[in-house]
């Protein structure tokens, strides 16, 4: 925890040494209110992630505690953000999973699982997100096409492998 509160504040100094600072100064423009619905959304995000790994721990039969749970996630979250294309998002969930009693192959399974459940999350989501923004009109006609488009030849290239 310590470390990871000194990586932060890190980041934090980096990023105000080598940017602007009234991009900084600009959260004063936002509300008190609107600060701590951010801070609690943040933290249920955090915890309904550490609840989705102690189900998924459950289905390889162990029994993992909320608090490790969620430390593994927020550990995934930030490996994911600071490696090239989330990379760094299984290994971090697998070691800290591994750390908290996990066996390697049931926590590189977990860490597998996670990867697996979002992108069915994706795959589903996605189509349901179109045809929400082409319902709203948010989304024009030639836009449609072209995802539609795009869907239809990734489902192919998918059907000849």
């Amino acid at each position: 925890m310590l470390l990871s509160a000194l990586f932060g504040l890190l980041g934090l100094g980096a990023a105000l040494l080598f940017g602007e600072l009234e991009d900084f100064l600009a959260i004063r423009d936002l509300s008190g209110r609107t600060l701590v619905v951010s801070a609690l959304l943040l933290g249920l995000s955090f915890v309904c992630g550490g609840l989705r790994l102690q189900l998924l721990s459950r289905t390889v039969g162990y029994t993992l505690r909320l608090p490790s749970a969620v430390r593994a996630h927020i550990l995934g979250a930030f490996s994911a953000a600071v490696t090239p294309s989330g990379s760094g998002n299984a290994l971090a969930i697998a070691l800290m999973l591994r750390r908290d009693g996990l066996s390697k192959a049931h926590a590189w399974s977990v860490a597998l699982y996670t990867s697996v459940a979002d992108l069915l999350f994706y795959a589903w989501f996605a189509p349901v997100s179109l045809l929400t923004l082409r319902l709203s009109g948010r989304l024009p006609g030639s836009s449609w096409l072209l995802a539609g488009g795009l869907a239809l030849l990734a489902a192919g290239a998918r059907r000849r492998r």
